[in-house]
């Protein structure tokens, strides 16, 4: 990888990552609530930054009337002839939430490339694997 390609990468994930983040702050169980199921599916197109389940323009939906949801997502960089690319998803049960917030449990998995023909990731475990809250 020369230089100006791993400079490329460093920027892109500076920019991917450096933007605000919001947080639950609540810690009473007064404000803990049952999972609401919605009526309608609910989808939702951006960008994701997973080490497990890809990086990159993602999509989720919400299924109607339960508490699943599922998102995949991938991307992928061409610098000079390195090719890096990623594909991933999760799965998401819902603990509790509400309109505006949720806590849930996902579980995912992604596949990552890096090279010109061979996988320069295959002797460091290219697919990755997580579950967590």
């Amino acid at each position: 990888m020369t230089l100006k390609g791993i400079l490329t990468v460093f920027i892109f994930y500076v920019l991917l990552l450096g933007s605000k983040g919001n947080a639950q702050v609540s810690t009473s169980d007064v404000n803990i609530q049952q999972p609401k199921h919605f009526a309608e599916n609910i989808f939702g197109v951006g960008l994701h930054a997973s080490l497990v389940s890809g990086l990159g323009l993602s999509f989720r939906q919400r299924l109607a009337g339960t508490v699943v949801a599922y998102q995949i997502s991938g991307g992928i960089i061409k610098v000079d002839r390195s090719l890096y690319y990623d594909l991933g998803g999760e799965l998401q049960f819902d603990l509790s939430g509400s309109d505006r917030d949720r806590l849930y449990v996902v579980g995912g998995t992604g596949y990552y490339f890096s090279g010109e023909v061979k996988n320069s990731l295959f002797s460091s475990a290219p697919d990755r694997h997580r579950i967590r809250i």
